[in-house]
């Protein structure tokens, strides 16, 4: 099926046949491209509300994200999915320790998340000294929830708890300070003076 439906072009009409409750159908469907699954992942959450997410920080503490301990707090949220062997991960880590000493008396907090457990975690923290939390998704909820796949992938959620951007990879840094200041001028009433 993938090789004959492979060599037609977008926009050709192909016939599927399937079965229905042991009653065979045929169906005729038209091609079209592949999506792109970040396009479409970021299309689906950008204003959507940040989904309730039970982490645990690395110092030990409950951190819990979105639901209703997100929504309205007036904390705008820098969310970063990453792994301690990410290449782009670790280029994004001064940036993101950067944005957090700039605009933490903002009300800006910018949380690390990662998969990986505390014993492989800890080193890594000691070593590069983020100036923002850590947290650990063991279960791997909060990847699950927001459809994590690119690392690092970082999310802007604003002062209502709602996902404003979404982006991938490590070559993001301007894109991400213009989400954090747009953010903060919604929440400020167009005030975005760091």
């Amino acid at each position: 099926l993938v090789t004959r439906v492979g060599a037609k072009p977008p926009g050709a009409e192909v016939d599927v046949g399937l079965s229905t409750g042991g009653e065979p159908r045929t169906l005729r469907v038209s091609l079209d491209l592949y999506p792109d699954l970040r396009a479409l992942a970021r299309k689906e959450q950008l204003g959507t509300p940040l989904p309730a997410l039970a982490l645990e920080g690395l110092d030990g503490e409950a951190l819990t994200l979105g639901g209703e301990a997100g929504a309205g707090q007036g904390t705008v949220w820098v969310l970063d999915y990453f792994t301690t062997w990410c290449g782009p991960c670790k280029r994004v880590l001064p940036q993101l320790s950067d944005l957090q000493e700039t605009y933490a008396a903002r009300g800006v907090r910018v949380v690390g998340v990662t998969a990986e457990d505390r014993p492989t975690l800890s080193p890594y923290a000691d070593k590069m000294m983020p100036s923002y939390r850590l947290a650990l998704d063991p279960e791997k909820g909060f990847a699950r929830e927001l459809s994590a796949r690119v690392l690092p992938t970082l999310w802007v959620v604003d002062a209502e708890g709602v996902i404003v951007e979404v982006l991938y990879g490590s070559g993001n840094h301007d894109a991400l300070v213009a989400a954090v200041d747009a953010a903060l001028a919604s929440r400020d009433g167009g005030d975005v003076a760091p």
